[in-house]
């Protein structure tokens, strides 16, 4: 198996992995509002985006969406800090 199949398969059972977890701790915090519990909902689907931008098999289409991305991503990282 080549190193590119390799990485590609170890990113979609991270990926799996990440959303099975997402989906098990989803419904838990809502029985109550805690802020650190939907943080933790947020990071994990950050996560998810992120394994999937560095395991996607051709990031050159995506280039064009880099400084949007980039100035929602500023704008939730000025939101956690405050």
């Amino acid at each position: 198996m080549t190193q590119d199949g390799t990485r590609t398969i170890l990113a979609q059972r991270i990926q799996a992995a990440l959303l099975g977890a997402l989906v098990i701790w989803a419904p838990l915090p809502f029985a109550s509002f805690h802020p650190w519990a939907e943080s933790v909902i947020h990071i994990v689907a950050f996560l998810l985006l992120a394994v999937a931008a560095i395991a996607g098999p051709d990031p050159r289409p995506l280039r064009g969406a880099a400084v949007p991305a980039a100035a929602i991503a500023a704008v939730a990282a000025l939101g956690a800090l405050q």
